[in-house]
């Protein structure tokens, strides 16, 4: 492999590749059972109650869909993200970490547009806490790939 690749890859591109995929379905399963205990948290009934007590125990099979939608819509994005900190030579994990924190943000606004494609009338914009939300659990995800990535 050219040294121009493997200094943009890392050492080992199925590790990364792998530790990235892991990542995704890590972040989808823990985001979408905290969301789920919130929710219980916040039920006004017994029946909603086991409702969302459902969708915390189901999180781990939801979150491979989630985590394969998460993985095609950040591909890019990361790759992008991490080759430029690389040429900017950013310590390793501070760049993981800023990626995700931009990432996880980018995702959700890209959420709202997709909810807004072809409505009469948008929808009512993310409370700011929900983007908090997504920036920090963008920010563990990156420092979560680092760690799986062995640490490069």
């Amino acid at each position: 492999m050219p040294e121009t690749l493997k200094r943009l890859l890392g050492r080992s591109p199925w590790r990364a590749i792998g530790a990235w995929l892991l990542t995704c379905y890590l972040v989808s399963v823990v985001v979408i059972a905290g969301f789920a205990t919130l929710s219980v948290l916040d039920s006004a009934s017994a029946r909603g109650e086991q409702s969302y007590w459902e969708s915390a125990t189901m999180a781990p099979l939801w979150g491979l869909f989630a985590g394969a939608i998460t993985a095609l819509a950040s591909a890019l994005p990361v790759w992008g993200f991490v080759s430029l900190f690389r040429i900017m030579k950013w310590p390793r994990p501070l760049s993981e970490i800023v990626a995700g924190s931009l990432l996880g943000v980018i995702l959700l606004q890209m959420l709202v547009g997709a909810l807004a494609f072809g409505a009469a009338e948008g929808p009512r914009p993310f409370p700011p806490w929900l983007y908090l939300v997504f920036l920090i659990a963008g920010a563990a995800a990156g420092l979560t790939y680092w760690r799986l990535a062995g640490r490069p």
